[in-house]
């Protein structure tokens, strides 16, 4: 019928909503504090350890343009990988497809976390004198860059995560050193040759520069190309969805 995926979506949005406690006033404001409190203090313990910011004279709003988008990558990307292990029974309905899922995930983890930047953005700026400019263009394109790309890494994921279960494991080990090669708490000009030329293929190293540009004038962003990360969101998410398309019988069967 008519308005099917639409409804499918908004219902698995709204299971999205009571999976994470968000039935009720409480445990919507805490769908939001968790990853805002764990931000917050993960924020005020390297800003003690780093007082002086490779930009800027406030570590605080530095640390925070890279950790936001860093965020939602990581977040969109983990949460789609776990899409269909999470939604198998409602899967085996015929209406209710993994894109369906995928899209419904998406959605809340973006809700979720551009509120979080947004709440934590005004904290920093209203705490802190930090002689920053705001220019909404660059830090929106960041964002969508970042959960374009977490939707393509979360799609292939989706496939690898059931057809290959040690890659769940592999992935947790892969993204670990990934916090420090996106230049989150440095600047990719503080990188040494030749380490540069590597970490210039990292697209989230262009998405946090992209970030950084929106309140730091002047910052040196000449290697930032947005065009990358946006074809290899794209990229990754038509292979993944052709793998899930033809493998769609083995998901819901493991």
């Amino acid at each position: 019928p008519r308005g099917s995926t639409f409804r499918s979506i908004w219902a698995l949005l709204l299971r999205e909503f009571a999976t994470n406690n968000a039935t009720s006033v409480g445990g919507v404001l805490w769908a939001f504090l968790q990853p805002l409190l764990s931000i917050v203090l993960l924020t005020l313990v390297i800003s003690a350890g780093f007082r002086s910011p490779p930009v800027g004279d406030n570590f605080a709003i530095f640390y925070a343009t890279g950790i936001i988008p860093f965020q939602m990558f990581t977040r969109v990307s983990g949460a789609l990988g776990d899409a269909v292990r999470a939604n198998r029974k409602l899967l085996r309905y015929p209406r209710i497809t993994v894109l369906d899922t995928l899209i419904a995930r998406l959605i809340f983890i973006v809700l979720v976390q551009t509120i979080v930047g947004v709440v934590l953005y005004t904290m920093i700026l209203t705490l802190w004198e930090t002689k920053t400019i705001f220019i909404i263009a660059p830090i929106l394109e960041a964002m969508l860059l970042a959960a374009l790309l977490g939707f393509g890494v979360g799609v292939v994921n989706c496939w690898l995560f059931q057809v290959f279960p040690t890659w769940r494991q592999f992935w947790g080990i892969v993204t670990t050193p990934l916090f420090l090669l996106s230049c989150v708490i440095f600047s990719f000009e503080q990188v040494p040759q030749p380490f540069d030329s590597w970490l210039i293929y990292n697209p989230l190293v262009h998405i946090v520069a992209l970030s950084r540009s929106g309140f730091y004038p002047g910052y040196p962003a000449h290697h930032v190309v947005t065009l990358y990360p946006l074809c290899i969101g794209i990229a990754l998410t038509l292979i993944g969805l052709a793998l899930i398309n033809q493998g769609r019988a083995r998901l819901l069967a493991r």
